[in-house]
């Protein structure tokens, strides 16, 4: 009995040391997270609206100051199927066209896809971007404010500096295009036909991965494409041939990532984002010299710090914006704490340990944070749990990576047309 007496009272020192442990540590915690919650309620910027219609400008007045001397904003997402942040990123470039002169508006889509569509004034967004940038209800009301642009005296200009094969128009129509302007270049297709084996298959970015194909095929197209490039290097005499030479190079380049590397390898992201890169600053440089640049793509895209561990390596193409550009470039990243679905349920919430918890805590919808005007003692200096880079929860270090952060509480999926 005196046995068991001595027992029961160690299992209730042990259960009251827990209770305490956890009362203090739940105090601790609580007490810290309204601390950095009071912090964040001194840098943020609450953004009234995301409407593109809502021209009441006064609540993102504040990018005024920021972008007034800024020629390239790069505008990042944390995934591509995030509709608030399309309308998000809508308005402020709506915004950044009519207050501030930003005439051209670049996409993570294919080079030569986006220069074919902006060529007409209908502008169908699903022959030049990505379907996840045109083809929904969210980023229609944009759409229509590029196609009155083009009919205003201060027009917005449309490309794009990805490599891979974005815009969905007609494979026939695609072969004949390209092969039309091959021959203007004394190059005739039917000499190269493991070439228009490609071109009559090639309808969409990721074609290859999914395709089982006999590495003599791979070889003989990679083949054809050297020669004609070879041809076309000498021929080259404006913008046109570099558009063309540039496309033609990227599928070739594409083709070897897509054959040696697997989706996600660091090496084939960093070999892509180059390649992103030297199209985005020859287009800056070049075609739109002396134009103010909207950028828009994924906040791994805008990161501006050189990934190095080990054996791998990962080198964004924001890194090589920054290193040309330096103070003429603003890079702002969108993150969230949580997606809803349809019924308005919360789902994929954010660590509570992260960043986006405690603005989440603020109680405000959206909100802007400017890390180019953080206090030296702010938190945000170093590392914080953040989703900002596709929705996992990782460390980064918010100011080594981009200037801005526009915060939304919950995105929704994308409503498609």
């Amino acid at each position: 009995m005196h046995k068991f007496k001595n027992m029961f009272l160690l299992i209730v020192f042990h259960i009251t040391l827990i209770m305490g442990c956890n009362i203090i540590y739940n105090y601790t915690s609580q007490k810290l997270i309204k601390e950095k919650t009071e912090v964040l309620d001194r840098l943020t910027t609450v953004v009234r609206s995301i409407d593109i219609n809502d021209t009441d400008y006064d609540d993102i007045a504040f990018l005024d100051e920021i972008l007034r001397n800024k020629r390239i904003v790069l505008l990042g997402e944390q995934v591509h199927s995030d509709g608030t942040t399309f309308e998000a990123k809508s308005r402020i470039i709506r915004y950044l066209h009519e207050r501030l002169g930003y005439n051209v508006v670049l996409y993570e889509s294919g080079l030569y896809d986006m220069w074919n569509m902006d060529l007409s004034d209908t502008l169908i967004p699903n022959e030049g971007v990505f379907y996840f940038w045109g083809n929904n209800n969210e980023c229609r009301p944009l759409w229509d404010y590029y196609r009155s642009s083009k009919q205003s005296e201060n027009p917005i200009k449309l490309g794009g500096f990805d490599i891979q094969v974005s815009g969905r128009i007609e494979v026939a129509l695609r072969r004949q295009l390209i092969e039309d302007y091959l021959s203007k270049k004394g190059i005739e297709s039917v000499d190269y036909p493991s070439f228009r084996t490609m071109m009559n298959r090639i309808y969409a970015s990721f074609w290859w991965e999914y395709k089982k194909m006999e590495i003599s095929l791979y070889d003989s197209i990679q083949n054809d494409l050297s020669l004609i490039l070879e041809k076309l290097e000498t021929e080259k005499e404006g913008y046109i041939d570099e558009i063309h030479y540039r496309y033609l190079s990227g599928i070739k380049v594409y083709n070897e990532l897509r054959w040696n590397y697997s989706p996600g390898d660091p090496k084939r992201m960093s070999i892509r984002d180059s390649l992103m890169a030297d199209n985005l600053l020859w287009l800056a440089d070049e075609v739109y010299k002396d134009e103010k640049i909207i950028v828009w793509t994924a906040n791994i895209h805008i990161f501006t710090t050189t990934f190095s561990k080990d054996e791998l390596y990962y080198k964004p193409m924001g890194a090589y914006i920054k290193d040309k550009y330096k103070n003429d470039t603003y890079s702002m990243a969108f993150t969230s704490y949580a997606q809803t679905n349809k019924d308005g349920h919360l789902y994929d919430v954010a660590s509570n340990k992260s960043v986006e918890y405690l603005l989440y805590t603020t109680k405000n919808s959206r909100m802007f944070i400017n890390l180019n005007d953080l206090p030296e003692d702010s938190f945000l200096n170093g590392d914080v749990i953040s989703t900002v880079n596709q929705r996992m929860n990782t460390k980064n270090n918010w100011k080594k990576q981009f200037d801005g952060v526009f915060f939304i509480d919950a995105i929704t999926p994308l409503n498609a047309k």
